[in-house]
């Protein structure tokens, strides 16, 4: 398995434009994970997209009980899977296996993530 560096990993994976929210609070937790997984797990992009997609679930089911609790637990999950999304395009710039079919997977399973969380 390849041994990227922290600084390897800023380079290649970071946005020249992002949002303040993604730049100040999840990047830097995110690039550290993806060089966590990159360097110790053979997971893949796609496979964190649909993690990302079950976190993102599991927030909306939360969302959709409805008490305090519930709406704690499910904000910690959508954040969960905000970071896990932002990792899986990272992981996919680092370890070059952009392709088109996980572009479109990441676009339609965060357009669902979205809805089905709004909705509830």
């Amino acid at each position: 398995m390849p041994g990227f560096t922290l600084d390897e990993v800023r380079t290649r994976t970071l946005k020249q434009r992002d949002s303040w929210w993604t730049v100040y609070f999840v990047d830097p937790m995110a690039v550290r994970l993806v060089r966590l997984v990159a360097n110790r797990t053979s997971i893949t992009p796609n496979q964190l997209t649909v993690a990302a997609l079950f976190l993102g679930l599991g927030a909306a089911v939360c969302f959709a009980l409805g008490y305090r609790e519930a709406l704690v637990l499910g904000a910690l999950f959508y954040f969960l899977c905000f970071l896990v999304d932002c990792m899986d395009g990272k992981l996919a710039r680092l370890t070059d296996t952009e392709s088109l079919f996980g572009s479109w997977m990441d676009y339609v399973s965060d357009r669902f993530r979205v809805l089905v969380c709004a909705v509830a």
